[in-house]
C-alpha cells in the first residue's frame, strides 16, 4: 500500500496499539490538522489505498472499500499527532557529555591559575623583587605547565567534543526515527489497517453467502 506501512492483519485479541497511544497522551499536538499539505498527502494515501485495495472487486464492493478508507481520514491526523507527541527523541545528555564537561572545566581552571602565576612572578619580576621559589616539574615551572597544559587539553577536548556530538546527533535522529514509525505503524495497524480487513473479510463473507444461494 501507498501509506508505506504493513499491511498485515492484526491481531484481533491483541489490544488495540493507538488505543493505548491515547490513554497517555499528555500534550496534544495538532500538527498534522493545522498543515494542509500534510492533510493533503495523508487524503492521498488514503485515496490510493483504497484504490489498490479495490482493484478487482466488483464496482459496488470497489465503491464500498474506498468509502470505508475514505472514513478513516476522521480522527487520523489526530491520532498521528499523538503518536508524534509520543515519541521519544532522546534528548537526554550522554554521560560522556557530562565526564568532557568536566574535564574541561578542569583545564580552564588550570589555564587561569597557570596564567595568573606566572602574571604575578612578571609583577614581582619587574618591581625588582626576589622572585619566590618555583616548584618545577622535569625541569618545567609549573606555572608554564598550567598554562600550556590547560590551553592543550581544552582544545583537544573542543575538538573532540564536537565529533562526539556529531557522532551522537546522528544516532539520536535514528532511534527518533524509528521510535516515530513504530508509533505511527501502530496508529496506522488499528486505524486503518483493522478497518479495511474487516470490511474485507465482510465482503468475503457477503460473497459467499451470495455463491449458496
Amino acid at each position: 500500500a501507498r501509506l508505506g506501512l504493513s499491511t498485515r492483519r492484526p491481531d484481533a485479541a491483541a489490544p488495540a496499539p493507538s488505543a493505548g497511544l491515547r490513554e497517555g497522551v499528555a500534550v496534544r499536538r495538532t500538527a498534522i490538522a493545522a498543515n494542509p499539505l500534510a492533510v493533503a498527502r495523508l487524503e492521498e494515501s488514503l485515496r490510493h489505498l483504497g484504490q489498490d485495495v479495490g482493484r478487482g472487486l466488483p464496482e459496488v464492493a470497489r465503491l464500498r472499500l474506498e468509502s470505508v478508507v475514505e472514513g478513516t481520514r476522521t480522527g487520523l491526523p489526530d491520532a498521528l499527532d499523538e503518536a508524534a507527541g509520543l515519541t521519544d527523541l532522546h534528548l537526554d545528555p550522554p554521560r560522556w557529555w557530562r565526564v568532557i564537561g568536566g574535564v574541561q572545566w578542569a583545564a580552564a581552571a588550570a589555564l587561569l591559575a597557570g596564567l595568573v602565576w606566572l602574571l604575578v612572578l612578571w609583577g614581582l619580576a619587574w618591581l625588582q623583587f626576589p622572585p619566590p621559589p618555583t616548584p618545577r616539574w622535569r625541569d618545567i615551572p609549573l606555572p608554564s605547565l598550567l598554562a600550556v597544559g590547560g590551553a592543550a587539553i581544552g582544545a583537544l577536548l573542543a575538538v573532540l567534543g564536537r565529533r562526539l556530538t556529531a557522532v551522537g546527533a546522528a544516532r539520536r535522529a535514528r532511534l527518533a526515527r524509528a521510535s516515530l514509525a513504530e508509533h505511527v505503524a501502530s496508529v496506522i495497524d488499528e486505524d486503518v489497517v483493522l478497518t479495511v480487513t474487516s470490511e474485507l473479510g465482510y465482503l468475503s463473507e457477503l460473497r459467499r453467502a451470495l455463491e449458496r444461494l
